[in-house]
């Protein structure tokens, strides 16, 4: 019995000294390999080292940088990602142009990646001639997302033709607008499309071509086109949109006149066509009446969906009425110096004057685009100078 027992003793010890030689080993292991190997001891764990990563594509690269901007410039919870805003009294000056500083920032924010476009009362012409002969030939060429005549008009980012969306008056209430502009003895213009068509020519319509948009051209009685029974056979560009029956499509109508009278004018519109169109203005001599229910807003809103955007990632500029429901719908609103105070009190930031470059401060400020652009010329810069004096100082909150 003692013999077995010392014999199975004798034959285990080889086995303990085989464990304790590899408890030793394994020790002796973790004191020589180095702490960054250990720290990944599963390969799909390793980080990968810098002579096996892949080079990133152009493609991320402006993703990347895009995205870094964005979150170190925008404000609140939500990054900006797209830019809408407003022409006459935002992104034009009071002579309804555009300064070299902001025609900079409006095509350095294309380069970094916004989807950066117009939402105006403006046809689409109209825009583009503003935007002067460089951006807006470009823009005219390859296209570009926009709002059009008051959200009438959306077109989006993929080419000249990309439409997205349209809406015209019913053919009762156009003729209604028309007859009740005749009564008045008032100026006035209908949208339709691209083109902008009159009954006869006066010195207010043609007021409209110092603002760059296209000449109004007269038709004869646009009761005769509304019902298709006119004569014109001109191009679309002069002819206006028409369905299959040749009657004209009308987007909008304008009344043309003073301030003073257009200001007498609106409460009598607006009784007059309550319940059947929608009047807004952009500037003090235009009263505009589009669609029931028709908004800027609503165009930007629909543009935006087109583009799978969040609006809570859209920076929108303003400064007049027409300009408060797309404010509203962004999740950054910015409001001009010289916007109307109603715009104001709804805009979460507040920039200089149209006049004054409030546009490319609003995109300096909370974009990140601080590039200065290219020297202007003399005549810019002693009128930019001339300006500087009497620039009114503003803070974003």
């Amino acid at each position: 019995m003692k013999q077995d027992k010392a014999a199975t003793e004798a034959a285990s010890l080889p086995s303990s000294i085989v464990f304790a030689a590899r408890h030793l080993l394994v020790i002796l292991l973790s004191l020589l390999i180095p702490s960054s190997i250990r720290a990944f001891p599963h390969r799909h764990d390793c980080p990968p080292s810098a002579s096996l990563r892949r080079p990133a594509s152009r493609l991320s690269s402006l993703v990347r940088r895009h995205n870094t901007s964005l979150n170190d410039h925008s404000s609140g919870t939500s990054v900006i990602r797209a830019i809408a805003t407003d022409f006459d009294g935002t992104f034009l000056n009071s002579s309804h142009g555009c300064s070299p500083a902001n025609v900079w920032a409006y095509r350095e924010a294309m380069r970094r990646g916004y989807a950066i476009f117009p939402a105006t009362g403006r046809s689409r012409p109209g825009a583009f001639n503003a935007m002067g002969q460089v951006l807006g030939e470009e823009l005219r060429r390859e296209g570009s997302p926009g709002v059009y005549l008051n959200g009438l008009l959306v077109y989006g980012p993929d080419g000249p033709n990309d439409l997205v969306f349209t809406r015209t008056m019913d053919a009762a209430t156009s003729e209604s607008v028309v007859e009740m502009c005749r009564s008045l003895e008032a100026s006035f213009v209908a949208y339709s499309g691209d083109a902008i068509l009159c009954e006869q020519r006066t010195h207010h319509t043609d007021r409209l071509a110092t603002y760059k948009e296209p000449r109004p051209h007269p038709i004869g009685p646009l009761t005769d086109a509304l019902r298709g029974r006119d004569t014109s056979r001109e191009s679309s560009g002069t002819r206006g949109v028409r369905n299959g029956q040749g009657e004209l499509l009308v987007n909008k109508f304008i009344i043309l006149d003073e301030a003073e009278r257009i200001d007498a004018l609106r409460g009598w519109v607006e009784g007059r066509l309550a319940g059947k169109a929608t009047i807004t203005q952009a500037l003090p001599t235009m009263l505009e009446i589009l669609p029931l229910g028709a908004s800027k807003g609503d165009g930007v809103r629909r543009l935006m969906e087109h583009m799978q955007m969040d609006l809570r990632h859209m920076l929108a500029l303003g400064d007049a009425e027409n300009d408060k429901e797309m404010l509203t719908l962004a999740g950054h609103s910015v409001a001009t110096a010289n916007a109307h105070a109603s715009v104001r009190s709804v805009a979460q930031h507040l920039v200089s004057s149209n006049d004054q470059d409030g546009f490319s401060e609003a995109l300096e400020r909370l974009c990140g685009i601080t590039q200065t652009p290219p020297p202007p010329s003399p005549a810019v810069e002693e009128s930019r100078t001339t300006r500087s004096s009497r620039k009114v100082t503003t803070t974003l909150s």
